[in-house]
């Protein structure tokens, strides 16, 4: 399969690098998870897994903890990459706590 080079990587790396998060939006299958998998991140959950989904939509709290306990073992802000995120929408406040209290970065999707 062709590997394909998308010109927004450059500047994903390079908002990631200055220690900022991004929410990646886009139409359907134009390669939003492909992307994800291709950067540096230290964590990365997909909520079309319906385990994965149904068990922060039963304890959104569940998210934070885990992202604060990551944090905790890592001397930099862990780089965490939520897929499909629309599915689950109580995670975009989690997350956006978790960014202004300085605990993580994110890439969003």
């Amino acid at each position: 399969m062709e590997k394909i080079n998308r010109t927004i990587k450059a500047a994903i790396e390079v908002a990631l690098k200055r220690g900022k998060s991004v929410l990646l939006l886009g139409p359907r299958q134009v390669g939003k998870t492909t992307l994800l998998t291709e950067l540096p991140v230290d964590l990365m959950i997909s909520l079309v897994r319906p385990a994965i989904r149904q068990q922060y939509e039963r304890n959104i709290e569940s998210f934070s903890q885990e992202i604060e306990a990551l944090a905790e073992r890592f001397a930099k802000k862990p780089l965490i990459a939520v897929d499909e995120i629309q599915k689950v929408p109580e995670i975009i406040d989690a997350s956006q706590d978790l960014i202004d209290r300085k605990i993580a970065q994110f890439i969003r999707a």
